[in-house]
C-alpha cells in the first residue's frame, strides 16, 4: 500500500501526552491516528490546544499540532466567559483562521490528504480549498459542516440518515473500533454484578441503572452491586441520586477517588458479571435524536465485548448489530422496567462465561486497524 502523509484535523479534540482525557472522542481520534502510523503512514494530527500545552509534541509516533480553538484562548476559557453568547458570531472568523493555520501544516509537511473529524466544522475543508489537497471527512454524529460534506470526496459515517441524496452516494458505512490487545479478558475476582464505564453524558442513561437497582431492592429484595467507572457531566447528579435512594452500599464510583487509567479499565470491567450500556435518547440534552434516531457507534459496547463480558444494552439498531445473537440482552429504550427484567434474567444465567467468549471472538473484526485500512484504501492520491 502506498504510504501517505495525512493531515488529520480534529480541532475539537484534546490529545495530551498522558492521554488522561477519558473521553470517547479522544480515544477514537488517537487510535485512528496511531493505527495510521502503525501501518506506515505519517500523521500530522491537528488537535485542540489548552493553556499550558505545547504547540507541538510527538506522541506514539503521531505529530500532534495544537491550535487554540478560540484563536486567542482555549474553548475552555471561551465557554467559561459570561459573554460567550455574544462571541458566537465570531466563530466563523475563528474557523476561517483555523482553516488557514491547518493549511500551513498541510503544506509545510507536504501532506497528501486532509482528513477531517466532522466536529471540526469545516476547518479541514477550508484548508483543502486553500491547498488544493484532496479532502475526506469522518462524520460521527449530527455535528458537521454542510460545506465540508459537500466538498468531501468520500464521507465515512455510521449512518446515511444525515445526508441528502447527492451526498449519500459518497458515504462509506463504517463502525468504530476497539483496541483488542488492551481491552481483553482478564482473570480477576468478581466483585460486582454490573459495570458501567463512560463519561456520564445525559444520553448514557446512567440514571436508569440507579432506578433499576432501587426497584430490584424495593420489590425483589435483591441487592445488586454496581461499579460505575469514569466521571463527567452527570456524575454529581448520579452520586446525589444514589445517596437519595440510600444505595451507597450497592454502588462504587471510581470518580470519587480520581482518574482511572486506560490501562486498568479492562481489569475493572472484568470484575463484574455483566456490563451495561443503558443509552437513553429521551434523556439527551444534545444531539438531534428525534430526527435521526440513535446514530452512535458506541465505544463502550465494543470495549465490553472485547473484554469478553456479557452485555445488557438498549435495543437501538446499531447496538443490536454489535451484540449479535450471542446471548447478550437488549431492553426497550426508556423502559426502566424492561431494564430491571433484563438485569434479573442475565444475573440468573449459568452461561455468562460462554456469552463472554463469543463476544470476545466477535470483537476481533472491530480492530482499529481494520477501520484505518478502510480509510486509507479510499484515499485517492496523485503524487
Amino acid at each position: 500500500m502506498l504510504e501517505l502523509k495525512i493531515c488529520y484535523v480534529a480541532t475539537t479534540i484534546h490529545v495530551s501526552k498522558a492521554l488522561k482525557e477519558g473521553l470517547g472522542g479522544t480515544t477514537h481520534t488517537f487510535n485512528i491516528a496511531r493505527e495510521f502510523v502503525r501501518q506506515g503512514h505519517e500523521v500530522h494530527l491537528v488537535s485542540e490546544k489548552y493553556e499550558g500545552d505545547k504547540d507541538y509534541e510527538k506522541i506514539s509516533g503521531i505529530h500532534v499540532h495544537r491550535l487554540l480553538r478560540g484563536v486567542i484562548s482555549s474553548s475552555k476559557k471561551v465557554k467559561a466567559n459570561p459573554l460567550r453568547k455574544f462571541l458566537r458570531p465570531l466563530k466563523k472568523i475563528s474557523n476561517l483562521y483555523l482553516g488557514y493555520k491547518i493549511s500551513e501544516v498541510a503544506n509545510k509537511y507536504e501532506c497528501d490528504v486532509i482528513f477531517e473529524r466532522a466536529q471540526s466544522l469545516g476547518t479541514g475543508a477550508i484548508a483543502s480549498k486553500i491547498t488544493g489537497k484532496p479532502f475526506y471527512i469522518e462524520v460521527v454524529d449530527d455535528c458537521f459542516s454542510r460545506f465540508a460534506v459537500n466538498q468531501a470526496k468520500k464521507i465515512f459515517s455510521f449512518t446515511k440518515t444525515f445526508f441528502n441524496e447527492k451526498n449519500k452516494k459518497k458515504v462509506k458505512i463504517v463502525e468504530t473500533g476497539v483496541d483488542t490487545k488492551l481491552f481483553r479478558p482478564i482473570k480477576t475476582k468478581t466483585k460486582y454484578d454490573l459495570c458501567y464505564c463512560g463519561s456520564f453524558k445525559t444520553v448514557d442513561g446512567v440514571e436508569d441503572i440507579v432506578e433499576a437497582v432501587k426497584i430490584l431492592r424495593d420489590t425483589k429484595n435483591k441487592k445488586v452491586k454496581v461499579l460505575l467507572i469514569g466521571k463527567g457531566e452527570r456524575f454529581e447528579e448520579i452520586n446525589d441520586m444514589i445517596k437519595e435512594y440510600g444505595l451507597e452500599k450497592q454502588f462504587y464510583l471510581t470518580g470519587l477517588k480520581g482518574y482511572v487509567s486506560t490501562a486498568s479499565l479492562p481489569k475493572h470491567m472484568c470484575s463484574a458479571k455483566v456490563c451495561v450500556a443503558p443509552f437513553n435518547v429521551k434523556r439527551a440534552v444534545r444531539g438531534n435524536y428525534e430526527k435521526y434516531g440513535f446514530y452512535a457507534s458506541p465505544l463502550k459496547v465494543l470495549e465490553y465485548i472485547s473484554c469478553g463480558q456479557p452485555v445488557i444494552a438498549t435495543n437501538y439498531a446499531l447496538i443490536k448489530r454489535m451484540l449479535g445473537d450471542r446471548g447478550n440482552a437488549v431492553f426497550r429504550s426508556n423502559s426502566v422496567k424492561d431494564l430491571v427484567d433484563k438485569i434479573s434474567l442475565m444475573l440468573k444465567k449459568k452461561n455468562l462465561a460462554a456469552i463472554g467468549n463469543k463476544n470476545r471472538k466477535a470483537s476481533l473484526k472491530y480492530e482499529w486497524s481494520e477501520l484505518t485500512k478502510t480509510f486509507a484504501k479510499e484515499f485517492k492520491v496523485k503524487r
